[in-house]
């Protein structure tokens, strides 16, 4: 799936919701940073703005150390969506799902 739709739908829930479970998160995260080459802070301060269920440590964490800064540095770290897909979504329930409400453009 082509990195722009998949981000769409990682951050489609948080849009419509403002919730988010921790790997779709950590999906948007590595979308965001490694493929799209967004600088870190502002995905983190998205989710903090956005997020109801905010947690500091964790969103600011994920976000570090995905992102290959803070006290574990090391860089090219990457999400593997697929895996991840295949273990908490193995038939797309999910991903279709959120699909009706992600913009086409």
């Amino acid at each position: 799936m082509p990195c722009g739709r998949m981000l769409k739908r990682h951050l489609t829930p948080i849009k419509k919701t403002h919730l988010q479970n921790q790997m779709a998160a950590c999906g948007a995260c590595s979308r965001s940073k490694q493929l799209l080459g967004l600088d870190w802070q502002y995905g983190a301060a998205y989710f903090e703005e956005t997020l109801i269920d905010f947690d500091p440590a964790s969103n600011w964490g994920n976000w570090q150390y995905l992102a290959g800064v803070g006290s574990d540095p090391r860089g090219c770290r990457q999400f593997n969506l697929n895996k991840q897909t295949q273990t908490y979504d193995p038939h797309g329930e999910l991903i279709e799902y959120w699909a009706d409400y992600a913009p086409s453009n």
